[in-house]
């Protein structure tokens, strides 16, 4: 089939070809074909996409969608002032502090105090919903390639001086900002998995979300607090509930005298350092609110009224509320694995 035959059958089944100038040499090789003539506009020849002999190109196309862009703040830990919140703490009199009549109020105060020095010393940063560039890409890279963009824009000619050397910089800049970006997930796996499986996802072709669903009156839900909902009914219906008036008595395993029960457990402020520094940084925090990465920075601050609190825990029989709950994601599988 010669170019006539393929153009004449894009005409006789009325497909629009827009792709007018050359994108491999002085040939047309790359092409846009629409069922509508008007479909596209501002088609633009970027020039040659890296190294290849093929060129990049851009355009515009109408759609009706609806944007959701959805802006949160969180704390930005690698900026945080560490040295400002150690020298806070150790001013802090956990003895005046933690003289509460209960566990719940003690933690309370603790929490509170934490809480404070985190919002004063770590700064905020914007999560914004759309990617603006590749997490692997850098900025001085962005800035590479968008000059390559308009040396070529300006001289429409890959064989200029100028666009040779613009799009080697180009390619050398973004060879090496990912280049980077591996390297530090590589050296850094051990303590940040959470960044390396975010890129690896990155990488795949499906997107596998959450939802919509379906709520027991077959209306389709998509927001996202509604699905929450919908899914916290699920689980709790399938939760067997259990006959708690008729439990038989815990057969006695202690068979040794009572005088050597062990009724107190001391709480070192050696122990609490020990567990800590064992927390994962790349761990979301709980319902708490408090980041094991600021937790393992403040160690030998904290350490001390930690120990504190749990023994008044140990020895009230009481734990805070805030020990007692957790958040609960639902996690999507696969037929196959359901399955099994």
């Amino acid at each position: 089939m010669d170019t006539r035959q393929f153009y004449d059958c894009l005409d006789d089944n009325f497909f629009s070809q827009h792709v007018s100038f050359p994108t491999r040499k002085d040939s047309i090789l790359d092409l846009v074909i629409t069922d509508e003539p008007h479909m596209v506009s501002d088609l633009t020849d970027l020039g040659p996409l890296g190294t290849s002999d093929h060129h990049a190109m851009l355009w515009k196309l109408p759609v009706s969608h609806i944007l959701i862009e959805s802006k949160r703040s969180v704390y930005d830990y690698s900026k945080a002032d560490v040295e400002g919140i150690r020298q806070y703490l150790r001013m802090v009199n956990w003895e005046d502090l933690l003289v509460r009549l209960s566990i719940e109020e003690n933690w309370i105060a603790f929490s509170r105090v934490l809480l404070d020095v985190e919002s004063k010393y770590v700064p905020l940063k914007k999560m914004h919903s759309g990617k603006t560039k590749p997490m692997w890409m850098t900025y001085k890279a962005v800035r590479t390639v968008e000059h390559n963009h308009r040396v070529y824009q300006k001289y429409r000619n890959n064989a200029h001086p100028a666009c040779v050397k613009a799009n080697r910089l180009a390619s050398k800049a973004v060879r090496e900002s990912r280049r980077s970006f591996e390297f530090k997930l590589a050296r850094n796996i051990r303590r940040d998995k959470k960044s390396f499986f975010a890129y690896a996802r990155s990488k795949t072709r499906c997107k596998v979300k959450v939802g919509p669903v379906l709520d027991d009156n077959g209306r389709l839900v998509t927001d996202f607090s509604e699905m929450a909902e919908v899914f916290n009914k699920q689980f709790s219906s399938v939760f067997t509930a259990e006959d708690v008036s008729n439990v038989s008595a815990a057969e006695k395993f202690f068979k040794r005298p009572s005088e050597k029960k062990l009724v107190y457990i001391k709480i070192t402020a050696q122990l609490v350092r020990k567990k800590l520094q064992e927390l994962r940084a790349d761990k979301s925090p709980g319902d708490d609110d408090m980041s094991p990465r600021l937790l393992k920075e403040i160690v030998d601050e904290i350490a001390h009224p930690v120990a504190k609190l749990f023994s008044q825990s140990l020895e009230e029989g009481r734990v805070p509320l805030d020990w007692r709950t957790a958040n609960v994601t639902p996690i999507f599988k696969r037929a196959a694995e359901i399955s099994q």
